[in-house]
C-alpha cells in the first residue's frame, strides 16, 4: 500500500504516484483533507489525470445513510424505532440524520423481510410447500459462525455447504418478494427501502473485506438524485 505523507508537495504527490507504474491511482482521504484534495487536481488536471480521490468509506456510509432519511423522509420510519423502543428518540433522529453509524441497526432492517417471508412460506398450502429445510439453512448458518474460530479449512467447507443450501432459499425469496410486491404498492415501497440498505451493507462489507472490484454504480445513482 502507498503512503503519502501530509507534507508532500503537488508535484511530490504526483511523482509518488508515477513511481506505482500503474494506469490509475486511488487516494484515499478523510473528510477535511478531501475537499482540498480535490480542488489541487481540478486545478492540474494533466498531472492527476489517472487519479481518484476519494473519502474514506466512514464518511460514505455517512453520506448515504442521509439518503435513506431523505427517501423516507414523513414515511413513518423514525417513529416506528422509535415508539418499538428500538432505539431512543435522539440516536434516531441523529442516525437517519448521517451523523451516527450504527452497523447493528443496519443488519435488523435485513431482518424485517425475512420473518415475513418465513410467514409468507408457513402460509402456502401443503401442495406447494418448498422442497426445502429452513432449519437446515440455520443449521448451517450456526456452523459458519463457529467455524470462524476455527482452522481455516473448516470454514471454507462450511461456506461451500452454506452456498449450496442457501440457492434455493434465495430463489424462494425472490419469488416471494415479486409475488408480494404485485399485490401490495406497501410491500413494494419497504421493499425498495430494504433494497437500498442492502446496496449500504455491501459497500460496508467490501470496505471492510477490502474488495474493491465491488460495484458502487448502484449506489451514486441514489447520491446523484437526491444531491449528496
Amino acid at each position: 500500500m502507498m503512503v503519502l505523507h501530509m507534507n508532500f508537495t503537488k508535484q511530490q504527490v504526483w511523482m509518488k504516484c508515477a513511481s506505482v507504474v500503474q494506469q490509475d491511482t486511488v487516494i484515499t482521504c478523510d473528510l477535511a483533507v478531501y475537499m482540498k484534495a480535490k480542488q489541487i487536481q481540478w486545478k492540474a488536471i494533466r498531472e492527476f489525470e489517472g487519479t481518484i480521490i476519494r473519502m474514506v468509506g466512514f464518511h460514505i456510509a455517512l453520506n448515504f445513510l442521509s439518503v435513506i432519511a431523505k427517501m423516507y423522509a414523513e414515511s413513518g420510519l423514525e417513529d416506528l424505532l422509535v415508539e418499538s423502543g428500538v432505539y431512543a428518540a435522539g440516536s434516531t433522529t441523529a442516525l437517519l440524520a448521517g451523523k451516527q453509524y450504527n452497523i447493528n441497526w443496519l443488519k435488523r432492517h435485513s431482518f424485517v423481510s425475512w420473518k415475513a417471508f418465513e410467514k409468507w412460506i408457513q402460509e402456502r398450502p401443503n401442495d406447494e410447500q418448498p422442497r426445502i429445510s429452513m432449519e437446515k439453512v440455520y443449521s448451517v448458518i450456526n456452523d459458519c459462525h463457529k467455524a470462524k474460530k476455527g482452522p481455516y479449512n473448516e470454514l471454507v467447507v462450511n461456506n461451500e455447504r452454506l452456498q449450496s443450501e442457501i440457492k434455493d432459499a434465495i430463489s424462494l425469496f425472490n419469488t416471494f418478494k415479486q409475488e408480494s410486491r404485485k399485490k401490495s404498492s406497501l410491500f413494494a415501497f419497504w421493499d425498495d427501502y430494504g433494497v437500498v440498505v442492502n446496496i449500504l451493507l455491501q459497500f460496508i462489507k467490501a470496505e471492510r473485506t477490502g474488495n474493491f472490484i465491488y460495484n458502487w454504480v448502484d449506489g451514486l445513482a441514489y447520491f446523484a438524485i437526491y444531491c449528496r
